[in-house]
């Protein structure tokens, strides 16, 4: 053996690898020693160490090992350009994902961040308008087959709406409106359904869109099952009229959290915030 060369281990070490790595890289015909003794004892040179460090260069952009080898046996710039194109173009393919997810994750933090503030007793506070997009006129009820079909293509219709406008306007909660007249007669009665768009949302053309008026607001913020949100109701509406105000416009029903896995059979709290604008 020559004497520039050195063995496995101490190869492995001086560049930050393991054995096991070398050796694999053997087999797959990527890194092959310099020279094998009779006793198996691989020994590795200059040479392999400045492969070993372009087969790094190329792992840490992202390419296989498959890849590498496909690269490195070609030797060829031309080749060499086009993988790094391709391997480009695909790494900003999962950078555009991973934005994406990244300011999703952002907006369901707040909306799980604002569940642990809840206001069991009404108050009256101050509120800024609020874009909607409209989802269905009525409720968006399921208690029949042809109601659940036709529900869903409603909804899957506004999420696509909601994804071409931002990926936090994906994670819009719902918005319900409803007849503060139903609740006085003892039903909810629900105008209609809506997605809360966040602020300075641009919703395309073809969408219809409302806006909840900014104003005082006396709102409650509802955790219990669904079935018990008649009184829910009833109590935000007796707490306005006994602060001598005048109840305009609908009742607003707004899901705290998209992410809601609803049990309405009422095994499971239903978390809404209840808002009824008050008259100027």
């Amino acid at each position: 053996m020559t004497q520039d060369l050195i063995k496995t281990g101490e190869f492995a070490r001086l560049c930050s690898t393991t054995r096991n790595t070398l050796i694999h890289y053997d087999q797959l015909g990527l890194l092959k020693p310099a020279q094998v003794a009779d006793n198996g004892y691989r020994y590795y040179g200059a040479d392999q160490y400045m492969r070993f460090m372009v087969i790094r260069a190329l792992i840490d952009s992202g390419f296989s090992l498959e890849k590498i080898a496909e690269v490195l046996d070609h030797n060829d710039p031309a080749h060499l350009a086009d993988a790094a194109h391709q391997q480009l173009a695909s790494v900003r393919a999962r950078l555009r994902d991973l934005k994406r997810a990244e300011r999703m994750l952002d907006e369901i933090a707040r909306q799980a961040d604002g569940m642990r503030v809840r206001r069991h007793d009404p108050v009256v506070e101050e509120r800024e308008a609020a874009q909607l997009l409209m989802v269905s006129n009525g409720g968006m009820e399921l208690d029949t087959a042809e109601k659940l079909h036709a529900n869903a293509q409603r909804d899957f219709a506004a999420m696509r709406t909601l994804a071409s406008i931002s990926p936090e306007a994906e994670m819009a909660p719902y918005c319900s409106t409803v007849d503060p007249a139903s609740i006085d007669a003892g039903s909810i009665g629900y105008l209609g359904t809506y997605c809360l768009l966040p602020k300075g949302a641009r919703v395309p053309a073809e969408a219809t869109a409302e806006t909840m008026p900014a104003g005082r607001y006396a709102l409650l913020d509802f955790d219990e099952p669904w079935s018990r949100a008649l009184d829910g109701y009833r109590r935000l509406m007796a707490f306005a009229r006994s602060q001598g105000e005048k109840i305009e416009g609908p009742i607003y029903e707004l899901e705290r959290l998209r992410l809601l896995d609803i049990d309405w059979s009422d095994k499971s709290p239903y978390p809404c915030t209840l808002l009824v604008r008050l008259e100027a």
